[in-house]
């Protein structure tokens, strides 16, 4: 019965990963008959990778084999709640992570019934539970961008009255990230048109509390766009920055992080043409000074755009750069020209400047 295979693992793993419900109902009753430890050497044992049958059946979205380990766990397990609701694997997460994380609604849903049977503080046992690295059930959702179980868990917050804005929306995890900071990073639009609905609902400060907050480093919604790259966010942030009154031109195109660099800047190092454009266009829209406030302006090691681009060779780019210099009437030989002394600096520049995400 316990025996194990050339992969360390036993007949009760083996059912258990394949989702063999008839094999594993036929190993209980081998069980009962042998006189096994049903709780210890079943339930609860821990396969190489130290999950039990009940994180597997989780990791594996097998919502059938749950129900039955729920069944059997009533019959020889006296706390339900801790030895299995709440119990976490080797990641230090439980099942209510592991759901979450896979994006399953109809487990999620399951395992709240469940924890109203064990009489779990739904709250904090389960809502605001948090995993090994300071995520609880909402960031993994996020992280993962999967809009079902961030949906399913907004409205089992409100069963429990959590303070939905603080608690959940706003809440930060270990690495100081906020679900929004979390979308905005795995660059998921949905999930964040989602949140925005959301943060209305809540009465969250639209501009402060999710476009303009910063999270670690300093970077906001906006600088995480421009550092991965992705357009479509940053357009769509730009729309919502209209909506709310942002100073677009202060608080989007030309703030800074805490390495003092602008999306410009982010652009620029990414060697993103496309952005760099959009930049470009948004900086006319709102009359930046785009001499000094774009083209010339110096972030981290006092490095500017073209010094960016130049020591990676970007010819393309530089020459669309050197197209608005003239429009912008910058002096080419004087002002525009790379620094002979930043070659060194380029180097600690890439170092230092790439270290947050």
């Amino acid at each position: 019965m316990l025996s194990k295979d050339k992969h360390g693992l036993t007949a009760w793993d083996n059912a258990v990963d394949i989702g063999k419900k008839k094999i594993l109902e036929r190993l209980w009753v081998w069980g009962i008959e042998v006189q096994l430890n049903l709780k210890d050497d079943l339930l609860l044992a821990k396969d190489k990778h130290g999950l039990t049958a009940w994180d597997i059946a989780a990791l594996n979205g097998n919502k059938e084999i749950l129900k039955t380990l729920w069944v059997w766990g009533k019959e020889v397990i006296e706390n339900l709640k801790d030895d299995l609701l709440l119990a976490k694997g080797k990641q230090g997460i439980t099942v209510w992570h592991r759901t979450a994380l896979n994006g399953n609604k109809d487990i999620l849903e399951t395992l709240w019934v469940w924890g109203k049977e064990v009489q779990a503080n739904l709250k904090d046992d389960l809502l605001l539970a948090k995993g090994r690295i300071g995520l609880y059930a909402w960031k993994y959702a996020a992280r993962n961008a999967n809009e079902d179980s961030l949906e399913e868990q907004s409205g089992l917050g409100r069963d429990v009255l959590v303070k939905m804005k603080d608690d959940l929306f706003l809440a930060k995890g270990r690495i100081g990230l906020t679900a929004w900071d979390i979308a905005a990073l795995k660059g998921n639009k949905e999930i964040l048109e989602t949140l925005l609905v959301w943060g209305k609902e809540v009465k969250a400060n639209l501009k402060d509390d999710l476009l303009l907050a910063k999270g670690k480093h300093g970077l906001t919604a906006w600088h995480i766009a421009a550092l991965k790259g992705n357009k479509e966010i940053l357009e769509t942030l730009w729309v919502w920055g209209k909506k709310v009154k942002v100073n677009l031109k202060d608080d989007l195109l030309l703030a800074k992080h805490r390495n003092g660099l602008t999306a410009w800047d982010e652009a620029a190092e990414q060697c993103n043409k496309e952005i760099l454009e959009k930049l470009w266009s948004w900086g006319t829209e709102v009359q930046v000074n785009l001499k000094d406030d774009l083209l010339l302006a110096k972030g981290y090691f006092g490095l500017t755009a073209c010094h960016r681009l130049a020591k990676r060779g970007e010819k393309d780019i530089l020459e669309k750069l050197e197209c608005w210099a003239r429009e912008a009437q910058v002096i080419l030989k004087d002002d525009w020209l790379p620094r002979e002394d930043t070659a060194a600096e380029d180097g600690i520049f890439t170092q230092e400047d790439k270290f947050y995400l």
